[in-house]
């Protein structure tokens, strides 16, 4: 891929990119560390 290209990214690396974000967030929330949430968190 040539990423010195200017302009609106491509579909393709567009698609991508969500797709990573995803996977992050999707690992991020079923995380297998759980522990409890901070004090500074958490709404008494």
């Amino acid at each position: 891929m040539n990423k010195l290209r200017r302009g609106p990214p491509s579909l393709d690396a567009e698609k991508e990119a969500f797709e990573k974000n995803q996977m992050m967030s999707i690992q991020k929330a079923i995380n297998a560390m759980e522990c409890a949430a901070k004090e500074k968190h958490v709404r008494s």
